[in-house]
């Protein structure tokens, strides 16, 4: 980092210096032409290796870019309102061409007199007669993500805070440049992603992550590495399997790792249908249905309902006289009417059915690790006082557990593991014991796993062979590294420094063979990582053994 920030006004300064570096040779102390010489061949193979990006940490395709896709209300939404229908006058109407964020606006989530406000901002229609969704009228939406110069949301931070401290930390990612979100409307499910994107904001999302990866693959030279979360996992499924090819996903796809996917629902929805879900937000700080009717009729609730495949007969509603399992969920809805999303959720349901079940398989040119916790008590059948009626708004009397991660239960985390073919597509599993379905995100255990998933890919030629020196080599290199990154840093005002007379030169000189010698140290990080091949240094006109 302190080459890359250096190098620029090091390459300019060589040439003055080159010619300096001719004059006599001082007869005393350690300055003179040979160690301000060194000081240029230390400067300048700090700009050559900083641009090559064959330095430890470097830019240059050294990476694969990563992308993190967010799970259920894991991304932020703005809006741009235009003389809008809001439910009062408290509520912004018109924000004259300017971008709101709603989600999350913690005021509008926690004063009860703004949540009209929330719900209007997030309305969803579905017109069934011409297969279209649209916001409320006047209302455009947006996601927000973070580019290399954007402060990162607090939605980022709380959800992927740990995460992305540990690939920038460890691994020398950066957001923006090789470390990228890929935020979606999680209102909507993979048909809405597919469509153009229309004037109020609404779908549209594949195109666009589709050009972000192919951007980064572009850039880097590398494929890329997804990483997606909850009901990101069914997004990228669907993605893979219906929007782009085979041969794309070979040539973009470096590999998949689907972090808590609810791949065929949870029994949470059909809690959320009948009395709402606080998103684990306790009951004293919210009410039950204070975003109800945005769940209800989301697309993306039909994706997360517990599907018979899965759950099978399982009761996961019970009333004081009968029992309803999966395959009864949109009774349900029918009987509880518009409280439960009414004649859209029905429409939806009718629309949406069996598109999950029909990808319940790995897609092809990718490979695919599906990652799951468990040991977490998990809500899986809930036990009303009350039989469903017309307006059914009700909590549940008691809740019956069984094992997940808190959130998505066994039966559909389990799911791939259990039932996905392996002879075609092979894929992995792993398990995380005890650990809930957000907090798995910040895990040691997963942080580890996945360093040890990303770590053999940070540098390219995969012809070359691997050295048996990477892993000794590599960690006595470090300290090198760390040692020689503030000299590097340093380097532009060695220089001016040298400029400066006798006193100037003479602190220059002395320094300068420290920072030579931490470069010439790069060829051996290079056969670390490399084993016996060569590879020319750009800038350096060197073969780098």
């Amino acid at each position: 980092r302190g080459a890359r920030a250096g190098g620029a006004e090091c390459q300019r300064g060589c040439a003055a210096a080159r010619a300096r570096a001719r004059r006599p040779p001082m007869r005393r102390g350690c300055t003179g032409a040979r160690p301000l010489a060194a000081l240029i061949a230390g400067c300048c193979a700090a700009s050559a290796f900083a641009d090559s990006g064959l330095f430890l940490g470097g830019n240059g395709g050294v990476r694969p870019p990563v992308v993190l896709v967010p799970g259920i209300v894991g991304s932020s939404l703005e809006v741009r309102l235009h003389d809008a229908p809001v439910p009062h006058w408290e509520c912004t109407r018109d924000t004259y061409s300017s971008w709101k964020k709603v989600w999350v606006d913690p005021a509008l989530l926690l004063v009860p007199r703004w949540k009209n406000c929330l719900v209007s901002y997030l309305t969803l229609t579905y017109n069934a007669s011409s297969d279209t969704y649209s916001n409320l009228p006047g209302l455009e939406m947006r996601t927000r993500g973070f580019g290399k110069d954007e402060k990162v949301d607090m939605l980022y931070r709380l959800e992927f805070g740990t995460l992305l401290g540990h690939l920038e930390g460890e691994l020398g990612y950066e957001a923006g440049r090789d470390l990228f979100l890929a935020p979606y409307d999680w209102r909507l499910a993979g048909d809405a992603h597919a469509k153009r994107r229309s004037s109020d904001g609404v779908g549209g999302f594949y195109a666009e992550l589709q050009e972000m990866i192919e951007q980064g693959v572009s850039t880097s030279g590398r494929k890329a590495v997804v990483v997606s979360h909850s009901l990101g996992c069914p997004t990228m499924l669907h993605f893979l399997h219906t929007f782009v090819s085979e041969e794309w996903r070979a040539e973009h796809i470096q590999e998949w790792v689907a972090l808590a996917g609810p791949w065929l629902g949870s029994a949470m929805q059909a809690k959320a249908y009948l009395s709402g879900y606080t998103l684990g937000a306790p009951q004293w700080l919210i009410s039950h249905d204070y975003v109800k009717s945005v769940q209800v009729n989301s697309s993306s609730g039909v994706w997360l309902s517990p599907s018979p495949l899965a759950f099978g007969d399982t009761p996961l509603v019970t009333t004081p006289s009968r029992n309803y399992s999966a395959k009864d969920l949109t009774h349900l809805i029918a009987l509880s009417g518009a409280q439960a999303g009414g004649e859209q959720a029905l429409a939806l349901h009718k629309k949406l059915k069996g598109h999950l079940e029909s990808l319940q398989r790995p897609p092809a040119n990718v490979p695919t690790h599906i990652w799951y916790s468990t040991g977490v008590s998990t809500p899986l059948r809930f036990e009303y006082a009350l039989e469903v009626t017309e307006d059914f708004n009700e909590v549940p009397i008691n809740e019956f557990y069984g094992d997940g991660d808190g959130t998505v239960n066994i039966q559909s985390l389990r799911y791939p593991e259990l039932h996905w073919p392996r002879d075609s597509s092979p894929f992995s599993t792993k398990v995380f014991p005890d650990v809930s379905h957000t907090a798995l995100l910040s895990d040691p255990r997963f942080l580890k796993a996945l360093t040890e998933r990303l770590r053999p890919l940070l540098h390219p030629a995969p012809s070359l062979r691997p050295s048996p020196l990477d892993g000794d080599l590599l960690s006595a290199l470090r300290p090198v590294e760390r040692a020689a990154s503030p000299l590097l840093a340093g380097a532009p005002q060695l220089l001016k420094w040298s400029e400066g007379g006798r006193t100037g030169a003479r602190l220059a000189g002395c320094l300068a063979p420290m920072a030579l010698l931490a470069f010439s140290l790069c060829p051996l990080v290079l056969v670390s990582r490399r084993g016996s091949s060569t590879r020319s240094a750009p800038g350096l006109g060197l073969q780098l053994v």
